[in-house]
């Protein structure tokens, strides 16, 4: 909810044409499911198994000496690509425990902690 609540006017309507088809009646039942716990775990479950790929390949990349990076030995755009999505999350301090900072996730943990370290808190929402 925080995160819908932040964006601009045009922002709002692309995020409903892209999530709902433009269907504005959508929106109050999806963001009430949002203070359902249950609704809320299934959601923040299936975003750490979207993120279980990156987990696998920063294992991966840390196994043959490339460090915690998507590709090669040092950031790149694909992990200025992911750290987008988790620079938005933020907005919402409980998503980005119960996904980006899950302990299923330590290499995705650390890999965030390493970006951040790069681009620097006080540049972050």
């Amino acid at each position: 909810m925080q995160v819908y609540q932040s964006l601009d006017e045009p922002c709002r309507a692309y995020w409903i044409q892209s999530r709902f088809k433009g269907d504005e009646s959508k929106v109050a039942p999806f963001i009430a499911n949002l203070t359902n716990a249950e609704f809320v775990e299934t959601k923040t479950a299936a975003a750490r198994a979207r993120l279980a790929v990156l987990e696998e390949l920063l294992e991966y990349q840390q196994s043959v000496g490339n460090g915690l990076w998507l590709s090669g030995k040092g950031p790149s755009h694909a992990d200025a690509e992911v750290f987008g999505w988790y620079a938005f999350s933020r907005l919402n301090k409980e998503l980005v425990a119960k996904v980006w900072e899950h302990d299923d996730l330590p290499k995705v943990r650390e890999w965030v902690k390493a970006i951040t370290a790069i681009v620097g808190e006080d540049e972050l929402p």
